[in-house]
């Protein structure tokens, strides 16, 4: 049997190919945001932007539709395998940039140094700006990253030299946050982490991508969608996988309906022959499309881990904490840490098992209002009721945010989430004075493009 099922559907293109396809980007707001940091990064001079995400997530997908509208004046050098120490980079930056030739004379660093700094000089005379991209910079060292921070110095008295950009998975926060990197961290201006799809979004993607290859004569059931969503999470290689192996598997029955059966035909024949009850696989159900589940306990857990520090970026500033962040829970209470709390909240969360995440969320945000975490529990209790379009009870802990903690690392996102709440019941003129705030406070940053783009859209609405 034929594996291509697209004539059979009437499709003109195959809709969920896993590889990154630019004519399928899906404009979800975190991804839309994203690229539009990594364009005006492109076409400004800031000196350091990181794109987070975890695997999966479309990530290279972003960074390919970004370098189609690279401006003119800027030359680019792009780093898919960083697992290099700082020699072993340098010369792969200058090869990249055609500085040095492929099978060029081994150089020592200052040598290499030296040479970048040249093509740089040069480079500013002729009136080009350098942009280095590193994809998967998680893998880089923390000697190779400062290594960049180093690079970076390289300016004139009116211009910077070089702009880098990191683009990687959630544990580059880790390295990004090590104190050896303290300098790089404050350094970095632009940051966008990347969130799977809502279940809104995930449905909306997946007709997407349907009628980006031709709609056909396919029927996709709500249950199947909500299974889906289910078994991934919202990450859109999760969904590419199982929708193309739920289409392959209604095209060997001759059916041109998926339902929820395909998609638990699907998810079993992928991933695991073990099944559970309901003829799903044991082992996809707990961790998710593509990962064993002894993987993801592991992996997930040290994601989460690497998650526990989610502040905005430190172009914000940072409020001093007035109490140790060791120091134990009060009297009669468990003993745990801020930092401990925080991560087993989160791990609810991801669990999707709110209830008991905002319990602990509340105690930490009582418990240690001056901790650096207390906001961020704040902001998520919020997250948590916007998630569930609970919009009076979100804003009242994005408000919380603002007036309790207004430098605070989550004060600039908790002010576009209160505007989000009212453009949600349709409150323009509320929604309009909240916008016009974020512009105000957070001027040149993600925050203020997205809070002018949704002002653009209320002329027309309101």
């Amino acid at each position: 049997m034929p594996v291509d099922y697209t004539e059979f559907f009437g499709f003109q293109d195959e809709p969920f190919r896993l590889t990154p396809d630019t004519q399928f980007f899906f404009p979800s707001p975190s991804h839309q945001s994203a690229l539009e940091a990594l364009k005006y990064t492109f076409s400004s001079n800031e000196g350091f932007a990181i794109i987070l995400g975890d695997a999966g997530l479309g990530k290279t997908l972003i960074l390919r539709l970004a370098l189609r509208d690279m401006p003119q004046n800027k030359e680019v050098a792009v780093l898919l395998t960083p697992n290099l120490n700082p020699t072993e980079l340098l010369t792969a930056l200058l090869r990249d940039l055609k500085v040095l030739g492929d099978d060029s004379t081994p150089r020592d660093r200052d040598q290499l140094i030296k040479l970048f700094s040249e093509f740089l000089l040069q480079k500013a005379q002729d009136g080009k700006g350098i942009i280095i991209i590193i994809d998967e910079a998680q893998n880089l060292p923390i000697e190779s990253l400062e290594q960049l921070r180093l690079l970076s110095n390289l300016e004139t008295d009116k211009q910077k030299l070089l702009q880098i950009v990191l683009i990687g998975q959630p544990e580059l926060l880790d390295k990004i946050n090590d104190k050896r990197l303290r300098q790089l961290n404050q350094r970095i201006t632009v940051r966008e982490d990347l969130k799977p799809f809502t279940y809104k979004e995930t449905k909306d993607y997946i007709f997407f991508r349907l009628s980006k290859a031709g709609k056909g004569n396919i029927v996709v059931r709500r249950g199947a969608v909500k299974f889906t969503y289910k078994l991934c999470k919202g990450i859109p290689r999760k969904i590419n996988a199982l929708m193309s192996r739920a289409l392959l598997l209604a095209y060997s029955d001759g059916k041109s309906v998926i339902d929820k059966r395909y998609i638990k035909m699907a998810c079993d024949t992928l991933y695991s022959k073990e099944k559970g009850k309901d003829g799903v696989s044991f082992l996809f159900l707990c961790a998710g499309a593509g990962l064993l589940f002894a993987v993801v306990v592991l992996v997930g857990w040290f994601f989460i881990s690497a998650k526990v520090n989610v502040v905005s970026p430190d172009q914000y500033v940072k409020r001093p904490s007035g109490r140790s962040a060791t120091v134990g829970s009060p009297e009669g209470e468990t003993h745990q840490t801020p930092e401990e709390m925080y991560k087993q909240a989160m791990e609810l969360l991801n669990a999707h098992q709110e209830s008991a995440a905002r319990e602990i969320l509340q105690k930490l945000a009582e418990s240690y209002p001056e901790s650096a975490l207390a906001d961020n529990a704040l902001y998520w209790l919020g997250e948590s009721y916007y998630k569930e379009k609970d919009w009076e009870e979100a804003r009242e802990y994005f408000t919380r945010v603002i007036e309790k903690y207004p430098e605070g690392n989550k004060s600039p996102d908790a002010f576009l989430k209160k505007a989000f709440t009212y453009w949600n019941q349709h409150r323009w003129k509320e929604a309009r004075k909240e916008l016009k705030e974020v512009m105000n406070r957070y001027p040149n940053t993600s925050l203020s493009r997205i809070a002018e783009g949704k002002l653009r859209e209320l002329q027309k609405i309101a």
